[in-house]
């Protein structure tokens, strides 16, 4: 039976795509990719970038896309260069590892301002780009989430779910390297290639070390328990969770505690994981959200602090988590009333602030159940999908002066800026943070004022 061949919008038959395209890269993506303009449509592909003539082959439609499998760079850009990881070419953790720094901070303020374009948006400053991660861009990354399959621990190649297998990753702080080093070898002996044990690996900063998280429906072997009781006998590790097999609780050796470490300023270090993670450190649920760059997360929190100027002012913070804004919001004078969804980490946050003395008002809801009531401040630090429920919220009920909104995706930052625009708000300053070098994510912050009194 001949195969159906696949349908274009409008119901007509698509296509059939060439084996091979040429030309040049005009654009990266929002996703990393770059994007080669052809008469079959823009073609998509991972580990090419602007300005490269290129030959792309492997082409097949995902969606509404075109993309290439397999890419030869006839000419390359005068911002290509070696990668400083030999895993590069096939992982597909850092799709930008062959960019220059400076253009790959070039491209995330592209990424951040084609956003604002596309949704009619033009800020009253220009977008600003925090250079903090300039000064560390390996090296940086105190958590990391890694995936073990067939004897292999590693990240999933580019455009597959096939793994990887990562002996040493450069952009994880070295203790986390480490510790990944040593928990492979202890996954590899007591669940070798041939056994089908497949788990999720998570490895974070503890007060005093590494902790690990291990995720998997299937029932683990025996023996592996044994050898990571051994890891935290020896330090290797501070403290591992295990959840696996069906079970409802971790089985739990040493303390897996997670932290989201501080920086200290006079060092320039950050704190947790060997160093005396103190108050700069916030308590996070094991393997849930925190940002991973402690260093520009430093940054980012002051950016918001001193863009809100919420000293004793009515302040509400919605998808507050831990507590990473909410420390910083209390400690600057903010009268803060804080909503998260999530019971861990709303129950981490007020014992983050207790810690320093600090409080607030700790709502466990949904933001589409914020309290009721006005506030002269708005701060905001949704997920991926944005803020839709909150947007509304802020324009029918809570009308603060000022709004400021903290996002991981360009694109859904913009689409909820047009509402708050188009709501009676001006937008005032637009700032990128670096938070993932040699990715294309950004952390985005921007600033809103009301345009009128409400």
């Amino acid at each position: 039976m001949r195969a159906k061949r696949p349908m274009a919008r409008g119901g007509r038959p698509a296509a059939q795509l060439p084996r091979v395209v040429e030309g040049q890269v005009v654009e990266l993506a929002s996703g990393g990719d770059g994007v080669l303009r052809t008469e079959h449509g823009d073609v998509f592909c991972s580990g090419v970038f602007p300005g490269e003539r290129v030959r792309l082959s492997g082409l097949r439609r995902r969606g509404k896309h075109v993309v290439a499998q397999g890419a030869q760079v006839l000419q390359p850009s005068p911002d290509r260069v070696d990668a400083p990881c030999e895993h590069a070419a096939a992982c597909g953790g850092c799709a930008w590892m062959s960019l220059a720094p400076g253009a790959q901070r070039a491209a995330r303020k592209e990424l951040i301002e084609r956003a604002l374009s596309n949704a009619r948006l033009t800020p009253e400053h220009p977008v600003e780009l925090d250079e903090t991660a300039a000064e560390r861009t390996l090296g940086y990354r105190s958590r990391a989430r890694m995936h073990f399959d067939k004897g292999v621990l590693g990240y999933r190649a580019a455009g597959s779910r096939a793994l990887v297998a990562i002996d040493r990753c450069v952009v994880q702080a070295p203790e986390i390297a480490a510790a990944a080093a040593a928990l492979g070898d202890a996954l590899r002996a007591s669940s070798p290639a041939g056994t089908g044990v497949c788990m999720d690996v998570h490895l974070g900063t503890g007060a005093h070390g590494v902790v690990a998280e291990l995720r998997s429906e299937d029932a683990l072997p025996p023996e592996l328990y044994g050898m990571l009781e051994a890891l935290v006998a020896a330090g290797t590790l501070e403290g591992v969770g295990v959840l696996a097999g069906g079970a409802t609780c971790h089985a739990i050796f040493g303390d897996p505690s997670e932290v989201s470490p501080g920086v200290s300023e006079a060092a320039g270090t950050s704190g947790g994981s060997g160093a005396a993670a103190g108050e700069t450190s916030l308590r996070v649920p094991l393997g849930g959200f925190s940002q991973a760059n402690p260093w520009v997360n430093a940054a980012l929190v002051a950016t918001v602090v001193d863009w809100i100027d919420a000293s004793g002012q009515a302040t509400l913070e919605l998808y507050s988590g831990s507590g990473n804004l909410s420390v910083a919001l209390a400690a600057a004078g903010a009268e803060l009333t804080s909503v998260e969804r999530e019971a861990d980490a709303t129950a981490l946050a007020a014992a983050n602030l207790a810690a320093r003395g600090l409080s607030a008002k700790a709502h466990h809801r949904d933001v589409s159940e914020s309290p009721r009531q006005r506030f002269t401040r708005v701060v905001l630090d949704p997920p991926r999908e944005g803020a839709a429920d909150a947007v509304e919220r802020i324009l029918g009920i809570h009308r603060p002066e000022r709004v400021v909104y903290v996002s991981c995706d360009p694109r859904t930052l913009a689409r909820d800026l047009a509402h708050l625009v188009a709501g009676g708000y001006r937008l005032e300053r637009v700032r990128g943070f670096d938070m993932f070098p040699h990715t294309p994510h950004v952390e985005t912050v921007a600033l809103l004022v009301r345009l009128a009194p409400a």
